[in-house]
């Protein structure tokens, strides 16, 4: 089951700030500074689990996840890459609800 779906979009919202806020204060704010951003995307990446089966997924999540640890780095500051985060999960987040939302639709 996907965390995503069938909430609300307040909900979503809620989730997504969430889940941003927290995973990049320790991505990006704990665990960066410490080993760097290739092995902090590395370890990120590991973390999504449920991607690891499909390489175009773990390519995708990487690669985000450098990025927004690049953001950090060029900003000096961890809200554009909270921002990013959360704009990132918004979009998933409802994309994976209309897909939900019209695979319904075309059951019934």
């Amino acid at each position: 089951m996907n965390a995503f779906f069938p909430g609300s979009i307040g909900g979503t919202f809620v989730l997504c700030c969430v889940i941003g806020i927290g995973e990049e204060w320790l991505f990006r704010g704990v665990v960066q500074p410490v080993i760097g951003n290739v092995w902090t995307s590395v370890l990120f990446t590991l973390v999504h689990v449920r991607y690891l089966s499909k390489p175009l997924l773990v390519g995708s999540v990487f690669v985000t996840s450098w990025l927004l640890g690049w953001l950090m780095e060029t900003s000096g500051s961890l809200l554009p890459s909270i921002l990013a985060h959360i704009v990132i999960d918004l979009l998933l987040a409802f994309y994976i609800q209309h897909g939900y939302s019209r695979e319904r639709r075309n059951l019934e």
